[in-house]
């Protein structure tokens, strides 16, 4: 009994962590990003019903057109997979900054 009180409590927490993670629909909106890779131990560890309820709060409050393709996925990696995203991201603004900037000289 005591397990399945636990468990419970488990679906619930984590089906809550994916409605919080709801707002991502307004970077979904404004972005229309054709996947969402999540990284770090809840959505690995809780795939499914993480998963599950992200995608039921991003149909409930993003636009119709921006989640109807829309692939949610879970990266594998360990370590710090946040970093090396940011780190990709600037590298990108900074190769187009540097191209830019060469050819209007």
């Amino acid at each position: 009994m005591r397990h399945a009180k636990e468990t419970g409590c488990r679906r619930r927490c984590y089906r809550k962590r994916g409605l919080i993670l709801g707002p991502l629909a307004n970077f979904v909106n404004l972005f229309n990003p054709q996947s969402i890779i999540l990284g770090g131990a809840v959505p690995q560890v809780t795939k499914t019903f993480f998963l599950k309820s992200l995608s039921q709060a991003l149909r409930y409050r993003a636009f119709h057109r921006s989640v109807s393709n829309l692939k949610l996925l879970v990266s594998h990696r360990v370590g710090q997979p946040g970093a090396v995203g940011v780190a990709l991201v600037v590298a990108e603004q900074l190769s187009r900054q540097f191209c830019t900037s060469n050819y209007s000289d």
